[in-house]
């Protein structure tokens, strides 16, 4: 939710239009998430943890949508150090025509894209969440062709005609 929230708000400030499923920490099962999210023309983050021993970002995808924009996000990612372990599809064990998450099939023709941020239970997994939320906004707001602007403390995005000496 923090990580959702933060997204939000930045996606305001950037004048990209969006919506939230919640905005406290309610329960809302996949179904009712669904209903939000296919109220709504556009793309859908799913921003969740994993738990368990690995450790890195999953980023996973429609089987009716391209990799293109979970690969961007993934490169977004690697572009600021955040290790990624894997982008993928996953089939339902019972119909391989459908998708394995009952979120991500049930949002129809929503680009629904989950985001696991790392493992809760990991020392070395999700920190430094501003990070990994703005590797988020910078494809979002290039997806939909609004100027991104943000830095982080220490980071700096190279901009066209700049040098090592400028």
């Amino acid at each position: 939710l923090m990580i959702s929230k933060y997204i939000k708000n930045r996606l305001d400030e950037l004048g990209i239009d969006n919506i939230m499923t919640r905005d406290n920490d309610v329960y809302l099962n996949d179904s009712q998430r669904a209903d939000i999210i296919n109220s709504y023309n556009g793309i859908a983050i799913s921003n969740r943890l994993n738990y368990g021993d690995d450790n890195g970002v999953e980023i996973e995808y429609s089987l009716k949508n391209s990799s293109n924009l979970s690969n961007k996000i993934g490169d977004a990612f690697n572009d600021r150090d955040i290790y990624v372990n894997k982008i993928y599809q996953r089939r339902d064990e019972n119909d391989t025509s459908k998708d394995y998450d009952d979120l991500v099939k049930n949002t129809g023709n929503v680009q629904t894209i989950v985001i696991s941020y790392g493992y809760i239970n990991n020392e070395t997994g999700f920190n430094n969440y501003a990070k990994y939320a703005e590797a988020v906004i910078k494809v979002i707001a290039d997806y939909y062709n609004v100027p991104y602007t943000y830095t982080l403390d220490n980071e700096y995005i190279v901009q066209k005609g700049d040098s090592l000496w400028s």
